[in-house]
């Protein structure tokens, strides 16, 4: 059987329509125009002042960092704060984690693949899942990047196995190998290899490798799914998964205790007097991929910028802002800034190079002497 990473093309721009109509219809999916780090672009289909929100966005994946998790109370599926729920829902399974309702518990258990990854019940870190849950909160490297990985891993895993009852063992049609991928928000935009070293790699995929086997012995997943997301070369299968996540995969953070009305509105003058200004509430921070956000190409001249509010438990938990940072046109290319853009240009096209291109927008030309 071909592996999922030699049969699953990118989607074509078509894909992404009923995203954009969730978003609110007013952006679009196309071929990318310009050599700038991806082979699809998004599109205003409507005319915005500077500050107007061009959309708003759900997150196909989110994680909270495990070490905001004592400062941010969040609902583990919708990721909702939840620091005005007195009783939140927990998990059944007394693992410590929380959601906003029975609902979200009963997703993420199932669908999101918390069965596969819940520690819970076990008794010690010697367990291979416990093992893995443990590595994602030391997080030696501090980028949420096995975390997130493990939630994409537990979700296909999951998917896998609906797949399979769905169709009664049989591939879906039309699907090829990487079905599960589309169906558990992992059918990402923009491929490339992973740039973490060998090492690095090798690690991840024996702890995932190991957790899912020991969950197909404790029956919290069948084999088969584990075989039809990792296939025969765990290791090339998580380094072709680091490498879609890395490349899609924001910082996400949300200021707590804020209205989703007041996050939305543009910022207000800085008071004139320090006293004035309330203590900063906690933030919650995590790591997630947001489809439309993730088609928005780099300009070191965005005309867009992109942040993070809590529309609360029900209304769809955290969600991406993009907001116009001056006037936009209808059809014009919505793109924010993937790094520092008051770096100078060489700074800027270091940067860059981890995400595999360089920059060719107007302002690097005429940084270069191009005009």
């Amino acid at each position: 059987m071909t592996a999922w990473w030699d049969d699953s093309p990118l989607p074509p721009p078509g894909a992404f329509d009923d995203l954009c109509a969730a978003a609110g219809g007013g952006v679009r999916a196309g071929e990318c125009r310009r050599a700038t780090g991806g082979a699809r672009a998004l599109f205003s289909t409507r005319a915005h002042a500077r500050d107007d929100v061009v959309f708003r966005e759900i997150p196909a994946l989110l994680v909270q960092d495990p070490r905001n998790v004592a400062r941010a109370r969040a609902c583990a599926r919708c990721h909702a704060l939840l620091d005005e729920t007195p009783t939140p829902t927990a998990c059944a399974q007394g693992c410590g984690v929380t959601y906003c309702d029975e609902r979200c518990a009963s997703e993420h258990f199932s669908s999101g693949g918390h069965r596969i990854a819940c520690v819970g019940p076990l008794e010690s870190y010697s367990h291979p899942v416990a093992a893995l849950k443990l590595a994602c909160a030391k997080d030696d490297d501090g980028d949420g990047l096995l975390a997130l990985l493990t939630e994409t891993v537990a979700r296909c895993v999951a998917r896998a196995e609906e797949d399979a009852a769905e169709e009664d063992g049989r591939e879906p049609a039309g699907e090829g190998g990487g079905g599960f991928l589309r169906r558990a928000g992992a059918h990402w935009f923009v491929r490339g290899p992973s740039s973490l070293p060998a090492a690095r790699l090798e690690s991840y995929a024996t702890l995932v490798s190991d957790a899912l086997d020991a969950a197909a012995r404790d029956g919290t997943c069948a084999e088969d799914a584990k075989r039809a997301v990792l296939g025969g070369d765990a290791t090339r299968a998580v380094s072709e998964l680091v490498g879609l996540l890395s490349r899609n995969q924001l910082s996400v953070v949300v200021a707590a205790n804020k209205p989703a009305a007041a996050a939305a509105a543009p910022p207000a003058a800085a008071p004139s007097s320090p006293s004035s200004e309330p203590p900063p509430a906690a933030a919650y921070d995590g790591v997630g991929v947001f489809p439309l956000v993730c088609l928005m190409n780099h300009s070191c001249e965005p005309c867009a910028e992109v942040s993070f509010e809590d529309a609360g438990a029900g209304r769809g938990g955290v969600r991406a802002v993009v907001r116009a940072k001056r006037a936009i046109a209808p059809g014009d290319e919505l793109t924010h800034a993937y790094v520092d853009v008051d770096a100078d240009v060489s700074a800027r096209a270091a940067a860059l190079a981890g995400f595999g291109f360089k920059c060719v927008c107007a302002r690097c030309a005429r940084a270069r002497g191009g005009g």
